[in-house]
């Protein structure tokens, strides 16, 4: 079994169109300067789409990401922006309890607070529409191996627990 990644952007429309994952993943990883520059300035959103192949035919979507970022006038991901995720993200994972602090009536609020700050920064939720049209998507992509309501229901399921 083997995963691999689609990604998806939405235009203004709310639309989904397919982007080359290998651009994607370099403009995430400073590899690539302009790896967007038709896109250069804006804000896009991107639906990142996790699946289970087996025998060179996809089997099942195992996770979902609805991400956002903003990029420079060249393309390229903007140094704030990744500055500022990068920064969450290290609060995020050094906030641990209180060695004995743990106890049953006391809430830690810290984690709960930086977990939704990063999501109303850098993550968005897709409306039931714009998941039945990626439900779709996904389907004509798979050349049907992945139905348009297994996928829907799929994804429902995993942006429900997201």
């Amino acid at each position: 079994m083997k995963n691999k990644k689609w990604v998806f952007m939405v235009n203004d429309e709310g639309l989904f169109f397919e982007v080359d994952a290998e651009a994607y993943e370099r403009l995430f990883s400073e590899e690539d300067s302009r790896a967007f520059p038709e896109f250069g300035g804006c804000i896009i959103q991107t639906a990142i789409v996790h699946l289970l192949f087996r025998k060179a035919r996809p089997e099942k979507v195992r996770a979902i990401e609805f991400r956002r970022c903003m990029l420079t006038p060249e393309g390229s991901l903007d140094p704030k922006f990744r500055e500022k995720r990068k920064q969450l993200t290290a609060e995020l994972a050094s906030v641990r309890p209180l060695p004995g602090e743990e106890k049953e009536n006391v809430i830690d609020a810290a984690r709960r607070f930086k977990e939704r700050r990063f999501q109303n920064e850098f993550t968005w939720s897709p409306t039931v529409s714009m998941v039945q049209k990626l439900a779709e998507l996904i389907e004509s992509r798979s050349e049907g191996k992945l139905r348009s309501r297994d996928a829907l229901h799929q994804i429902l399921i995993l942006t429900a627990t997201a």
